[in-house]
């Protein structure tokens, strides 16, 4: 099957475009993943350009974090291993275990330092324009930097430079800074490079527990103070005052918050009660809890859709459109309307709130 061969001229993002919509392609890879892996190796000049390419693109982040995608399927192409001759160990620069937290000891050659310092100021500027998101720092992102090449030896996408992998992993986790969540959920490997004020790096520790949990089975003891690897009080109250800022819909009865009375401008409203809202602009409202800890109001539902999530197939399509396996924080729109589509469990929000 003849793959679509990107112009002379053509700019790369419309060939991107055109490639990722081509029919027979879709035909050929229907997983996205893989698409995108040949896309982007039909894309030459991207290629030839990668080891630059924060220069040449600096705010093409969808291209670069869709290359950081998860954990590889069983014939996915990014598993293709680094050639023998270039598979490292350790760093001459570099003492082990360097990246294991944010540090400006990290050393690279000076045309990468001033390419990660150039992705710091651009990152904060933007944060700073927008008034969210976490600021980065140079320590963060040369930890990041150093744990992706790294990775570079056990799998990559083809074709891809240690340098151009690296750099797709710190813009999946600029990302994850701006947005408070990564573009996918499966990336979780630096969560615990996050600043403390990030919401994902207050819910790590509980990622962190479940997972030596997997890991030791039956043979799993909580650790005890003095122990090397018990987290301090300051982690503990951070991670449990974020307990259900991540829950799924179906966890949500379990909120130990619900009920409880809050002010919002100057009026007590129960949090986690949604309620109707005739007047609009939504169906429904709820009062939350944002990342900063602020009462806030989210409005939420088509006032023009009836919800029929007894329908068994359209509650399927609903969640499968929405993404509700990962509904995001609850102080956003999609968390509440997933939560609404949710099986067994009638439509809550019978009154009309106080608006």
């Amino acid at each position: 099957m003849p793959l679509p061969k990107k112009g002379k001229n053509e700019d790369h993002t419309k060939f991107m475009s055109r490639c990722m919509s081509d029919p027979k392609l879709i035909e050929e890879f229907g997983d996205e993943q893989q698409r995108l892996a040949v896309c982007i190796n039909q894309s030459k000049s991207l290629l030839e350009r990668m080891d630059d390419y924060v220069q040449v693109n600096p705010c093409g982040d969808e291209q670069t974090e869709a290359l950081q995608y998860g954990k590889p399927k069983k014939n996915d192409p990014r598993k293709t291993p680094a050639k023998p001759s270039e598979r490292k160990k350790g760093s001459k620069r570099n003492k082990p275990k360097s990246a294991s937290k944010p540090s400006n000891k990290i050393t690279f050659s000076k045309t990468t330092e001033k390419q990660l310092q150039k992705l710091v100021t651009e990152h904060n500027e933007k944060v700073k324009k927008k008034g969210k998101g976490s600021k980065a720092t140079m320590a963060r992102l040369k930890a990041v930097y150093r744990r992706g090449a790294g990775a570079f030896s056990t799998s990559h996408a083809p074709k891809m430079s240690r340098h151009g992998w690296a750099m797709a992993r710190v813009r999946a986790f600029m990302y994850l800074l701006r947005n408070g969540r990564p573009s996918n959920p499966n990336y979780k490997q630096d969560n615990d490079l996050l600043p403390k004020g990030h919401p994902r790096a207050k819910a790590s520790l509980w990622e962190n527990i479940r997972k030596k949990k997997e890991r030791e089975g039956d043979k799993y003891k909580p650790s005890k103070p003095g122990d090397s690897d018990r987290p301090s009080k300051e982690a503990w109250k951070r991670a449990q005052s974020m307990t259900d800022a991540y829950l799924s819909p179906e966890s949500y009865e379990k909120l130990k918050d619900k009920g409880m009375a809050a002010e919002y401008q100057g009026r007590k409203v129960e949090l986690n009660q949604p309620f109707r809202t005739p007047k609009g602009p939504k169906k429904f409202s709820v009062y939350v809890k944002n990342e900063k800890g602020n009462v806030v109001k989210v409005n939420f539902g088509d006032p023009n859709m009836e919800i029929k999530r007894d329908d068994p197939k359209r509650r399927k399509n609903f969640r499968s459109r929405h993404n509700c396996k990962d509904p995001g924080p609850k102080w956003k729109a999609r968390y509440w309307s997933c939560w609404q589509w949710r099986a067994s469990s009638p439509v809550k929000g019978g009154g009309c709130g106080d608006e």
